[in-house]
Protein backbone atom coordinates (compact mmCIF):
# COMPACT_ATOMS: atom_id res chain seq x y z
CA UNK A 1 0.00 0.00 0.00
CA UNK A 2 1.08 3.26 -0.68
CA UNK A 3 0.84 4.96 2.58
CA UNK A 4 2.54 6.19 5.84
CA UNK A 5 1.27 7.25 8.99
CA UNK A 6 2.42 9.16 12.38
CA UNK A 7 1.29 7.32 15.85
CA UNK A 8 1.16 8.65 19.34
CA UNK A 9 4.34 9.15 20.71
CA UNK A 10 5.74 10.37 16.83
CA UNK A 11 6.15 6.83 16.11
CA UNK A 12 5.97 7.03 11.80
CA UNK A 13 4.72 4.16 9.78
CA UNK A 14 6.42 3.58 6.19
CA UNK A 15 3.83 1.00 4.16
CA UNK A 16 6.47 -1.28 2.46
CA UNK A 17 4.53 -0.22 -0.89
CA UNK A 18 5.79 3.49 -0.45
CA UNK A 19 9.04 2.43 0.62
CA UNK A 20 9.50 0.26 -2.84
CA UNK A 21 7.72 2.97 -4.84
CA UNK A 22 10.24 5.51 -3.81
CA UNK A 23 13.16 4.51 -4.67
CA UNK A 24 14.92 7.83 -3.95
CA UNK A 25 16.45 9.36 -0.78
CA UNK A 26 14.80 13.10 -1.25
CA UNK A 27 11.01 11.22 -2.18
CA UNK A 28 11.38 9.06 1.03
CA UNK A 29 11.80 12.14 2.77
CA UNK A 30 9.00 13.91 1.68
CA UNK A 31 6.67 11.77 3.13
CA UNK A 32 8.65 11.44 6.43
CA UNK A 33 8.62 14.93 6.87
CA UNK A 34 4.94 15.68 5.84
CA UNK A 35 4.54 13.14 9.04
CA UNK A 36 6.79 14.58 11.49
CA UNK A 37 5.04 17.66 10.67
CA UNK A 38 1.77 16.28 11.49
CA UNK A 39 3.31 15.51 15.09
CA UNK A 40 5.43 18.74 15.11
CA UNK A 41 1.49 20.33 14.70
CA UNK A 42 -0.01 18.20 17.38
CA UNK A 43 -2.84 18.09 14.73
CA UNK A 44 -4.62 14.99 16.90
CA UNK A 45 -4.54 17.28 19.93
CA UNK A 46 -5.84 20.15 17.57
CA UNK A 47 -8.64 18.01 16.59
CA UNK A 48 -10.00 17.52 20.16
CA UNK A 49 -9.76 21.12 20.73
CA UNK A 50 -11.20 22.16 18.12
CA UNK A 51 -14.07 19.76 17.88
CA UNK A 52 -14.55 20.59 21.67
CA UNK A 53 -14.53 24.61 20.62
CA UNK A 54 -16.73 24.33 18.25
CA UNK A 55 -19.23 22.45 20.54
CA UNK A 56 -19.28 24.91 23.16
CA UNK A 57 -19.91 27.53 20.55
CA UNK A 58 -22.79 25.28 19.74
CA UNK A 59 -22.39 24.90 16.40
CA UNK A 60 -23.98 21.69 14.27
CA UNK A 61 -21.26 21.84 11.74
CA UNK A 62 -18.90 19.32 13.46
CA UNK A 63 -21.67 16.64 12.95
CA UNK A 64 -22.67 17.47 9.00
CA UNK A 65 -21.28 15.68 6.36
CA UNK A 66 -17.94 16.16 4.94
CA UNK A 67 -16.83 18.39 7.82
CA UNK A 68 -14.45 15.93 9.49
CA UNK A 69 -12.71 15.46 6.08
CA UNK A 70 -12.57 18.97 5.27
CA UNK A 71 -10.73 19.61 8.61
CA UNK A 72 -8.36 16.66 8.12
CA UNK A 73 -8.00 18.31 4.67
CA UNK A 74 -6.66 21.73 6.51
CA UNK A 75 -4.11 19.99 8.90
CA UNK A 76 -2.52 17.92 5.56
CA UNK A 77 -2.34 21.29 3.63
CA UNK A 78 -0.74 22.18 6.65
CA UNK A 79 1.65 19.45 7.40
CA UNK A 80 2.64 19.78 3.63
CA UNK A 81 3.93 23.14 4.08
CA UNK A 82 6.02 22.50 7.32
CA UNK A 83 7.45 19.43 5.70
CA UNK A 84 8.87 21.12 2.84
CA UNK A 85 10.32 23.60 4.70
CA UNK A 86 11.82 20.96 7.37
CA UNK A 87 13.48 19.00 3.56
CA UNK A 88 14.74 22.41 3.27
CA UNK A 89 16.55 22.59 6.25
CA UNK A 90 17.59 19.24 6.53
CA UNK A 91 19.66 19.11 3.47
CA UNK A 92 16.90 17.34 1.17
CA UNK A 93 15.52 18.54 -2.26
CA UNK A 94 12.43 20.36 -1.14
CA UNK A 95 11.08 20.11 -4.78
CA UNK A 96 10.66 16.03 -4.20
CA UNK A 97 7.74 16.54 -2.61
CA UNK A 98 5.83 18.00 -5.74
CA UNK A 99 7.44 14.96 -7.61
CA UNK A 100 6.23 12.45 -5.34
CA UNK A 101 2.60 13.85 -5.99
CA UNK A 102 2.91 14.19 -9.93
CA UNK A 103 3.27 10.79 -9.95
CA UNK A 104 -0.06 9.96 -8.60
CA UNK A 105 -1.82 12.18 -10.53
CA UNK A 106 -3.41 9.95 -13.38
CA UNK A 107 -5.32 7.15 -10.76
CA UNK A 108 -6.36 10.33 -8.63
CA UNK A 109 -9.91 10.70 -8.75
CA UNK A 110 -10.85 14.37 -8.06
CA UNK A 111 -13.67 15.81 -5.96
CA UNK A 112 -15.94 12.86 -6.08
CA UNK A 113 -16.90 12.92 -2.42
CA UNK A 114 -15.66 14.80 0.80
CA UNK A 115 -11.92 14.35 0.83
CA UNK A 116 -9.74 14.24 3.78
CA UNK A 117 -6.27 14.90 1.98
CA UNK A 118 -5.88 17.55 -0.98
CA UNK A 119 -5.63 16.13 -4.19
CA UNK A 120 -2.59 15.07 -6.16
CA UNK A 121 -2.89 17.95 -8.10
CA UNK A 122 -3.56 20.67 -5.24
CA UNK A 123 -0.43 19.07 -3.84
CA UNK A 124 1.69 19.54 -6.78
CA UNK A 125 0.87 22.56 -7.04
CA UNK A 126 1.02 24.25 -3.68
CA UNK A 127 4.22 21.88 -2.39
CA UNK A 128 6.10 23.82 -5.67
CA UNK A 129 4.42 26.98 -4.35
CA UNK A 130 6.42 26.49 -0.80
CA UNK A 131 9.13 24.83 -2.50
CA UNK A 132 10.34 27.73 -4.31
CA UNK A 133 9.43 29.78 -1.12
CA UNK A 134 11.89 27.65 0.93
CA UNK A 135 14.86 26.79 -1.27
CA UNK A 136 16.55 29.97 0.11
CA UNK A 137 17.14 27.49 2.91
CA UNK A 138 18.32 24.57 0.81
CA UNK A 139 22.08 23.22 0.27
CA UNK A 140 21.99 19.58 -0.89
CA UNK A 141 23.07 16.74 1.82
CA UNK A 142 23.83 19.79 4.27
CA UNK A 143 21.73 20.56 7.71
CA UNK A 144 21.17 24.15 7.98
CA UNK A 145 23.27 25.61 10.45
CA UNK A 146 20.80 28.26 10.99
CA UNK A 147 17.50 25.46 11.46
CA UNK A 148 16.22 26.96 15.16
CA UNK A 149 16.33 30.68 14.24
CA UNK A 150 14.53 29.40 10.59
CA UNK A 151 12.09 27.50 12.55
CA UNK A 152 11.28 30.62 14.51
CA UNK A 153 10.87 33.03 11.68
CA UNK A 154 11.51 32.41 8.08
CA UNK A 155 9.19 33.24 4.63
CA UNK A 156 6.29 31.41 5.71
CA UNK A 157 5.77 32.28 9.56
CA UNK A 158 7.02 34.10 11.90
CA UNK A 159 6.50 33.11 15.98
CA UNK A 160 5.81 35.99 18.62
CA UNK A 161 8.83 38.07 19.47
CA UNK A 162 8.40 37.72 23.22
CA UNK A 163 6.56 34.48 24.87
CA UNK A 164 4.94 34.93 28.37
CA UNK A 165 6.52 32.29 31.15
CA UNK A 166 3.94 30.16 33.06
CA UNK A 167 3.62 31.82 35.99
CA UNK A 168 3.66 35.28 34.80
CA UNK A 169 0.51 34.28 32.96
CA UNK A 170 1.42 32.35 30.27
CA UNK A 171 0.11 29.19 30.68
CA UNK A 172 -3.72 31.23 30.66
CA UNK A 173 -2.47 33.17 27.46
CA UNK A 174 -1.51 29.13 26.25
CA UNK A 175 -5.16 28.25 26.81
CA UNK A 176 -6.34 30.91 25.62
CA UNK A 177 -4.17 31.61 22.10
CA UNK A 178 -5.28 27.41 21.79
CA UNK A 179 -9.03 27.79 22.00
CA UNK A 180 -8.81 30.95 19.54
CA UNK A 181 -6.24 28.87 17.19
CA UNK A 182 -9.31 25.59 17.34
CA UNK A 183 -11.98 28.63 16.91
CA UNK A 184 -9.89 29.54 13.86
CA UNK A 185 -9.61 26.43 12.49
CA UNK A 186 -13.31 25.35 12.53
CA UNK A 187 -14.07 28.54 10.34
CA UNK A 188 -11.34 27.42 8.31
CA UNK A 189 -13.11 23.74 8.21
CA UNK A 190 -16.29 25.18 7.46
CA UNK A 191 -15.36 26.55 4.38
CA UNK A 192 -13.11 23.86 2.83
CA UNK A 193 -16.30 22.10 3.49
CA UNK A 194 -18.12 24.42 1.17
CA UNK A 195 -15.18 24.70 -1.43
CA UNK A 196 -15.01 20.88 -1.39
CA UNK A 197 -19.24 21.01 -1.62
CA UNK A 198 -19.29 23.21 -4.66
CA UNK A 199 -16.39 20.96 -6.42
CA UNK A 200 -18.43 18.04 -6.26
CA UNK A 201 -21.50 19.46 -6.99
CA UNK A 202 -19.25 20.24 -10.48
CA UNK A 203 -17.70 17.23 -11.33
CA UNK A 204 -19.10 14.89 -13.14
CA UNK A 205 -20.09 11.42 -11.91
CA UNK A 206 -18.11 8.81 -13.16
CA UNK A 207 -19.70 5.15 -14.14
CA UNK A 208 -18.36 3.11 -11.67
CA UNK A 209 -18.60 5.10 -8.63
CA UNK A 210 -22.35 4.04 -8.48
CA UNK A 211 -22.89 0.98 -5.96
CA UNK A 212 -22.37 -1.82 -7.38
CA UNK A 213 -22.75 -5.63 -6.41
CA UNK A 214 -19.15 -6.88 -6.31
CA UNK A 215 -19.02 -10.68 -6.30
CA UNK A 216 -15.79 -12.59 -4.85
CA UNK A 217 -15.61 -16.63 -5.34
CA UNK A 218 -12.18 -17.84 -3.90
CA UNK A 219 -10.40 -18.83 -1.09
CA UNK A 220 -9.55 -16.10 2.27
CA UNK A 221 -7.27 -15.82 5.15
CA UNK A 222 -8.97 -15.97 8.82
CA UNK A 223 -8.17 -16.61 12.32
CA UNK A 224 -4.64 -17.49 10.09
CA UNK A 225 -6.44 -20.84 8.00
CA UNK A 226 -7.25 -20.05 4.26
CA UNK A 227 -10.79 -20.76 3.46
CA UNK A 228 -12.97 -21.00 1.10
CA UNK A 229 -15.68 -18.09 0.56
CA UNK A 230 -18.46 -17.29 -2.32
CA UNK A 231 -19.02 -13.33 -1.27
CA UNK A 232 -21.80 -10.66 -2.43
CA UNK A 233 -21.71 -7.32 -1.33
CA UNK A 234 -22.84 -3.95 -2.13
CA UNK A 235 -20.80 -1.23 -1.97
CA UNK A 236 -19.91 2.08 -3.67
CA UNK A 237 -16.15 3.31 -5.32
CA UNK A 238 -17.36 7.10 -4.02
CA UNK A 239 -19.03 6.49 -1.00
CA UNK A 240 -19.32 5.02 2.24
CA UNK A 241 -21.67 1.79 1.89
CA UNK A 242 -21.30 -1.00 3.85
CA UNK A 243 -21.43 -4.57 2.76
CA UNK A 244 -21.08 -8.56 4.03
CA UNK A 245 -19.30 -11.27 3.06
CA UNK A 246 -19.68 -14.82 3.89
CA UNK A 247 -17.84 -17.82 3.66
CA UNK A 248 -18.15 -21.54 4.75
CA UNK A 249 -15.55 -23.78 6.95
CA UNK A 250 -16.55 -27.34 8.49
CA UNK A 251 -19.99 -27.39 7.16
CA UNK A 252 -20.71 -23.86 8.93
CA UNK A 253 -21.21 -20.39 7.19
CA UNK A 254 -19.74 -17.55 8.78
CA UNK A 255 -20.53 -13.56 8.13
CA UNK A 256 -18.44 -10.72 8.35
CA UNK A 257 -19.21 -6.88 7.86
CA UNK A 258 -17.53 -4.67 5.73
CA UNK A 259 -18.04 -0.81 6.87
CA UNK A 260 -16.41 2.10 4.93
CA UNK A 261 -13.60 3.64 7.18
CA UNK A 262 -11.89 6.44 5.37
CA UNK A 263 -10.14 7.50 1.69
CA UNK A 264 -6.80 7.26 1.78
CA UNK A 265 -3.49 8.99 0.36
CA UNK A 266 -3.77 7.85 -2.88
CA UNK A 267 -7.35 8.11 -3.12
CA UNK A 268 -8.89 4.46 -2.68
CA UNK A 269 -11.81 3.57 -0.46
CA UNK A 270 -10.69 1.73 2.89
CA UNK A 271 -13.19 -0.47 4.10
CA UNK A 272 -13.04 -2.16 8.01
CA UNK A 273 -13.58 -6.07 7.88
CA UNK A 274 -15.50 -7.63 10.94
CA UNK A 275 -16.04 -11.33 11.57
CA UNK A 276 -15.83 -13.89 14.86
CA UNK A 277 -11.98 -14.00 13.86
CA UNK A 278 -11.23 -10.69 14.06
CA UNK A 279 -11.08 -7.59 12.77
CA UNK A 280 -8.76 -5.47 9.87
CA UNK A 281 -8.84 -3.33 6.63
CA UNK A 282 -9.06 -3.60 2.99
CA UNK A 283 -8.07 -1.71 0.57
CA UNK A 284 -10.40 -1.64 -2.87
CA UNK A 285 -9.29 -0.39 -5.98
CA UNK A 286 -10.99 -0.93 -9.64
CA UNK A 287 -10.33 -1.43 -13.38
CA UNK A 288 -10.85 1.87 -15.38
CA UNK A 289 -14.10 0.39 -17.11
CA UNK A 290 -15.30 -0.65 -13.57
CA UNK A 291 -15.64 -4.58 -14.38
CA UNK A 292 -13.48 -6.30 -12.03
CA UNK A 293 -12.06 -5.35 -8.27
CA UNK A 294 -9.27 -5.91 -5.99
CA UNK A 295 -9.06 -5.97 -2.41
CA UNK A 296 -5.71 -5.62 -0.42
CA UNK A 297 -6.81 -6.56 3.04
CA UNK A 298 -4.70 -6.46 6.40
CA UNK A 299 -4.83 -8.34 9.47
CA UNK A 300 -6.27 -6.99 13.27
CA UNK A 301 -1.43 -6.50 13.70
CA UNK A 302 -1.51 -4.57 11.00
CA UNK A 303 0.40 -7.51 9.14
CA UNK A 304 -0.26 -7.67 5.20
CA UNK A 305 -3.22 -10.40 5.11
CA UNK A 306 -3.84 -11.41 1.01
CA UNK A 307 -6.06 -10.15 -1.79
CA UNK A 308 -9.49 -10.59 -2.60
CA UNK A 309 -10.17 -10.04 -6.72
CA UNK A 310 -13.50 -10.65 -8.49
CA UNK A 311 -16.28 -9.26 -11.11
CA UNK A 312 -18.41 -6.45 -10.59
CA UNK A 313 -22.20 -6.89 -11.66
Amino acid sequence: QFNAGVFGGADIMVFEGLEKALQDDDRLAAVMAHEIAHSAANHVGESQATMMAASLSGSDSVSSEGYSEAFTNIQEREADKLGVLYMALAGYDPNAAAEVWSDRIAEDPGYVYFRSHPSAQERVQSNRETAEAVTRYYTPNERNPRIRQILECNVLWCADEKAVEPGDGGGLLAVLDATLDALNKHTEARLERLRQQNKIASTPTPRQSQPSILMYDGAIQSGGRMVPSQTAFRMSQSGPISGKYRFRENGRIYEGELSYSHRNDAGRPVYRWRDEFGNGLAVFSFARDGSAFEAHWYNPDGSYGGIWRGAVQ
